[in-house]
């Protein structure tokens, strides 16, 4: 079992009963820690609806791990495995192995974050041409209704866009090119 599991399977109050020790009504008994030892009026109250306990006496609070560390002198793991818990298994990897495991991780999530960081630039570098090249289209457009063939060879041979130089071939033909 869990953490979680043993908290959620364990009350305070059995704990208790398994050291012998009986509440009262209200959830109150005398303090059974081995610390605490001159109480002559109950002054520890468990707490149900929370599953912890406090003693107004000598100040000790917490939930069942800390109140079977407190009976047993002993640290967590021992209380945890005396309540029934044990580890999760680790995956049975070696050192080697789990450096290895790590780093393709790592190398994965770099991979993700290039590609990321390549698709924003491309994104950018799109939308900005496509904006360039509104803009020569629309200049290109007003020196074709000018009828000003230089500066729109002039303008085409400055952003080198063949589509543009084709469509003029087409729509004015070739005998237009001689005037420039």
């Amino acid at each position: 079992m869990t953490k979680d599991e043993i908290k959620e399977r364990v009350s305070v109050s059995d704990v208790l009963a398994k050291y012998g020790v009986e509440l009262n009504r209200h959830g109150f008994c005398q303090c059974p820690l081995p610390s605490h030892t001159t109480d002559r009026i109950p002054s520890f109250k468990v707490y149900f609806e929370q599953n912890t306990f406090h003693c107004f006496g000598c100040g000790a609070s917490g939930d069942v791990f800390t109140l079977v560390e407190l009976m047993e002198n002993c640290d967590f793991y021992s209380a945890f495995t005396k309540l029934g818990g044990h580890r999760k298994s680790k995956s049975k990897m070696s050192a080697k192995e789990y450096v290895q495991h790590i780093r393709t991780e790592i190398e994965s999530k770099n991979k993700i974050a290039l590609k990321e960081q390549i698709k924003k630039e491309w994104d950018y570098r799109i939308k900005r041409n496509c904006e360039r090249l509104g803009a020569l289209r629309a200049t290109l457009e007003i020196l074709l209704k000018q009828r000003d063939f230089r500066a729109w060879k002039l303008c085409l041979e400055k952003y080198e866009h063949e589509q543009y130089i084709n469509d003029f071939y087409i729509q004015y033909g070739m005998e237009h090119m001689n005037d420039v």
